[in-house]
């Protein structure tokens, strides 16, 4: 089986891949003859065993084409025909001229270039570790009070001030129940959060509160703050910033890591291989 079938098998059997390959110049068919302004497809022996096997993959008949019939065998030929000649009259037109398909063609060889990535030593994975150990901090936490009022009910004014001066926030009265907290809080919207991440509170109480929390000053009432939900004042009471996570908890992230770096200098260097086939032109701009 020549290059091209192998690539296929590889990158997987994506109409619009091939779609995009038969666009550069690429074709499954071995020749391509004008003659009159006709086009003749020449579909090889080779071509042909590539199909079939395309054919008995998908009906899980192992490898015989002895275990197909020969209606089926001609059905799946023509079909090919078929779908070539669409694909042909489609780059015809232009309609490969499409940043998503030009997306999907780089992401494919791109893919193409980086596989077959060989599996990484223990010791490769701890040279990585420590040389980007910056990539493996767990979050900050916070631990932090919150008063939130609805859509429903909005805070009075002096609500900074009262929290300031009040010695038992949780006691406050809001002017008309004098023994409830100062808003609408229930399992969702308690008064307490303990060492949890921006990205639990983004979740919770949106992005605008998780964002506060990073520059609010610690025993300090701020707000109000506007979310999906309401308003809300908080206090941060302590913050614990991020830690190194040791190897031993993250040793699945950092071969995924270096996999993914190796994989990525294979196609660097793929593609200053084939910059040597060109003569780069950029021209001055207007």
């Amino acid at each position: 089986m020549s290059v091209l079938p192998r690539v296929i098998q590889r990158i997987g059997f994506d109409p619009l891949v091939i779609f995009c390959l038969i666009a550069g110049g690429i074709f499954f068919v071995d020749e391509v003859v004008s003659h009159g302004g006709n086009q003749t497809l020449v579909i090889s022996a080779e071509t042909q065993s590539y199909i079939l096997a395309q054919r008995l993959s998908l009906k899980g008949a192992g490898s015989d084409v002895a275990g197909l019939e020969p209606a089926e065998i001609d059905q799946a030929i023509q079909e090919y025909i078929d779908k070539e000649i669409l694909l042909r009259e489609a780059h015809r037109l232009g309609l490969d001229d499409d940043q998503i398909i030009r997306t999907r063609m780089l992401r494919k060889l791109e893919a193409i270039y980086s596989a077959e990535q060989r599996q990484p030593k223990e010791n490769e994975l701890t040279a990585y570790y420590l040389f980007h150990q910056d990539e493996f901090v767990a979050e900050p936490v916070f631990s932090f009070h919150q008063h939130y009022f609805s859509r429903q009910h909005h805070p009075p004014d002096d609500m900074l001030a009262q929290l300031a001066e009040a010695e038992d926030v949780s006691l406050l009265g809001d002017g008309v129940h004098k023994n409830t907290p100062p808003g609408d809080h229930d399992s969702r919207f308690p008064l307490v959060f303990t060492s949890v991440t921006q990205a639990t509170v983004a979740a919770r109480l949106g992005g605008h509160v998780a964002a506060a929390l990073q520059d609010a000053p610690h025993g300090q009432w701020l707000g109000p703050i506007d979310s999906p939900f309401g308003q809300h004042f908080i206090r941060v009471n302590s913050v614990e910033q991020g830690r190194i996570k040791p190897y031993e908890s993250v040793g699945k992230y950092v071969k995924n890591a270096w996999i993914r770096d190796e994989q990525n200098k294979r196609v660097t260097a793929k593609v200053a291989e084939l910059r040597q086939q060109y003569t780069i032109r950029i021209e001055a701009s207007q």
